[in-house]
C-alpha cells in the first residue's frame, strides 16, 4: 500500500497544481472588481491639451502669439474691438495695411485660435508667428 499513498499524493498534488492554474484563468476572465474608470472628458482634454502645447513648444514659431491679415481697412477702434472679441491682445501694427501681431492671453494653442480666426469672414488670414533663423 506504500505505492497507493504515493500515487494519491501525487495525483492530490496534480490536482491543486491544475486547479490553481484554472482558478487563475477563471479569474482572469472575470471582471475586476475594482476596474480602472475611464478617464473624464475633462482629464483627456488637458491631456491633449498639454501634448499639443509640447508640440507647439517645438515649433518653430511663438507659442502665444498670431499674424493676422484683416480682410478690409479697418479703423484703429474697429481693429481693437475684433481683437477684444476674440479674446487676444493687440501686440502691434506690422507696417502693412491690416496686418498685425496679436498674442493669445488666456492659453489657447496657436493652432485653435488661428482656426477661430479664419472662420471670421473680417479676416483674410492668420498664421503662426514664425521664428526665422538665419544660416551661419
Amino acid at each position: 500500500m506504500p505505492s497507493c499513498n504515493k500515487v494519491v499524493i501525487a495525483l492530490s498534488i496534480a490536482l491543486l497544481v491544475v486547479a490553481g492554474c484554472s482558478g487563475t484563468a477563471a479569474n482572469s476572465d472575470s471582471p475586476d472588481t475594482n476596474p480602472t474608470p475611464p478617464p473624464s472628458a475633462e482629464k483627456e482634454a488637458a491631456a491633449g491639451a498639454q501634448i499639443e502645447q509640447k508640440l507647439e513648444s517645438q515649433q518653430p514659431f511663438v507659442v502665444d502669439q498670431v499674424i493676422v491679415k484683416f480682410s478690409d481697412a479697418l479703423a484703429a477702434d474697429e481693429v481693437q474691438a475684433l481683437v477684444d472679441y476674440h479674446g487676444l491682445t493687440l501686440e502691434k501694427a506690422l507696417g502693412i495695411s491690416g496686418l498685425y501681431l496679436l498674442t493669445i492671453p488666456d492659453g489657447r494653442s496657436v493652432n485653435e485660435v488661428i482656426e477661430t480666426l479664419e472662420a471670421d469672414d473680417r479676416i483674410a488670414y492668420a498664421e503662426p508667428n514664425y521664428i526665422l533663423k538665419t544660416n551661419q
